[in-house]
């Protein structure tokens, strides 16, 4: 069952949210990049990867769900080519680590998700 809700935010016009849906494509927060691009999630998908990437690892798209903890849908720009990863973020009370739940090699700046 999937409800769609409208929210406010006063920042933007009133627009319909999918309850339970990834959000819309977007840039990621100062917050979001600083997890995203941090070591452990790095590790993650560099390991999925099979290789280590050039110096360049910037998380440039995201679509986030909130679940017990935030899925990010993530397109890195890895230098020469993009990739892209379903990566899971635990609750901050818990213990628990990330995780990469799906990944992807050899994507364009224009694929999508």
């Amino acid at each position: 069952l999937i409800l769609k809700a409208t929210m406010a935010d006063p920042n933007t016009s009133r627009k319909p949210v999918l309850c339970g849906g990834h959000s819309t494509p977007r840039m990621p927060s100062d917050d979001e990049r600083e997890f995203l691009k941090s070591m452990k999630v790095r590790q993650l998908v560099e390991q999925a990867h099979e290789a280590p990437f050039s110096d360049t690892f910037e998380p440039v798209l995201i679509t986030s769900q909130v679940v017990a903890g935030e899925n990010y849908q993530v397109k890195y720009n890895v230098g020469t080519k993009h990739v892209h990863a379903k990566i899971f973020r635990p609750l901050p009370c818990s213990s628990d680590e990330p995780e990469l739940l799906y990944f992807t090699d050899n994507r364009t700046a224009e694929d999508a998700f």
